[in-house]
């Protein structure tokens, strides 16, 4: 055989062919020097397959994994995804279940060309946290309140809502008890969610006591109660307390000289307060009691005076007595009411007065600053 072609001639089997040849013919020639020639064509496949990507090469953060797909325009291909120098898969679809680089060849099985492109996995960054401040009611009654400060991770703006609700950034946002769920989604609807719980302190009460009814100048305790451990009162306050034997006790003596409501206000160790009201009545009977005989020779009831109905006079402004004829005995003025030391003892410029019937008259006034003119009649003894 010889291979016969511009560049001259070459007496082997085969030929190496490096490139397209434009005249190359094979001659044969047997043991007898007869030879047969045979033109030859040659054409060159040195095409390089494309290779692209078909998909999202974002894990999305509602998702687990994300699909990429390889296209060719080789027929005849085969395709190998590595990951690491390490084969992954030789499939054209592959799923991706976390991020990474990720090399595909592929080859075109008419020529034995490749073509090797990589791709880049990347997962969505989701919200990972939030920094929030959750203030807890101190009092039964009042509300508590959360402020969100920043979201970490994920892409802003944020829309964070409570149990539904949008909360704006750094504001305080009241909430009443109970449990509360956080929904943070970013920019991308990638969401976070957190909960938190908002205690309602214990109530308590107070209870002032009945109200009650005193005559003048007497007293009554006051009897508070409330179901609060005493331990956990911070203070106690009356008022008004001018009347009162104590105004941070639980049960003062009130003495007051006009009707008076009293107000009684526990603070318990979170300063929260209760406050109960009560009245005390006073009622002012006034007059005079006066004895009608005394002995003044006698132990007891020797002298004789104006006594005060419950303590109702504040003093005897005159006190005079006369004989039954009308003159004169005795005379004195502003004396304490009911103070045998200050009264008559049936004398008149030292000498003995007769037995007998004698007529008083006497002003007196009351401890409510009002005044009486007053008259009776005593009879002496001895």
């Amino acid at each position: 055989y010889e291979w016969i072609s511009s560049a001259g001639s070459t007496a082997v089997d085969s030929i190496l062919i490096t490139s397209s040849t434009p005249s190359l013919t094979l001659m044969a020639t047997n043991d007898y020097g007869c030879t047969s020639l045979s033109p030859v064509v040659v054409s060159s496949d040195f095409t390089v397959p494309t290779l692209s990507f078909e998909g999202d090469s974002i894990i999305q953060c509602n998702e687990s994994s994300t699909a990429i797909k390889a296209v060719t325009n080789a027929p005849q291909n085969s395709i190998e995804w590595t990951e690491n120098g390490n084969s992954i898969s030789a499939l054209q679809d592959i799923t991706f279940t976390k991020p990474g680089t990720y090399v595909a060849v592929i080859t075109n099985l008419t020529n034995g060309c490749k073509q090797q492109k990589s791709v880049e996995i990347t997962a969505q960054e989701s919200p990972k946290s939030i920094e929030f401040e959750v203030v807890q009611p101190l009092c039964f009654g009042e509300k508590g309140n959360i402020n969100w400060s920043q979201v970490i991770g994920g892409q802003g703006p944020y829309l964070v809502k409570v149990n539904d609700k949008i909360v704006a950034q750094n504001s305080d946002y009241p909430v009443v008890g109970g449990k509360y769920n956080i929904e943070i989604k970013d920019a991308n609807l990638c969401t976070l969610t957190d909960e938190f719980e908002i205690f309602v302190p214990n109530d308590f009460s107070v209870n002032a006591g009945k109200d009650t009814t005193i005559q003048r100048n007497e007293s009554c305790v006051l009897n508070a109660k409330s179901d609060l451990p005493f331990s956990a009162i911070k203070s106690i306050m009356w008022e008004p307390a001018n009347s009162l034997s104590c105004d941070n006790c639980l049960k003062p003596r009130a003495f007051p000289d006009h009707d008076t409501e009293y107000t009684i206000t526990i603070y318990d160790e979170n300063g929260c307060i209760r406050t109960d009201r009560v009245w005390v009545r006073v009622k002012f009977e006034k007059g005079y009691i006066a004895p009608n005989i005394f002995n003044p020779d006698g132990n007891s009831n020797s002298k004789f005076t104006i006594y005060p109905f419950k303590s109702s006079i504040l003093g005897i402004k005159t006190f005079k007595i006369y004989d039954r004829w009308g003159n004169l005995v005795f005379t004195t003025e502003d004396i304490p009411a009911g103070d045998p030391v200050y009264g008559w003892n049936g004398k008149t410029e030292n000498r003995d007065m007769a037995v007998g019937v004698y007529v008083w008259v006497a002003e007196i006034e009351y401890v409510d600053n009002t005044f009486e003119t007053i008259a009776g009649d005593v009879t002496l003894v001895r």
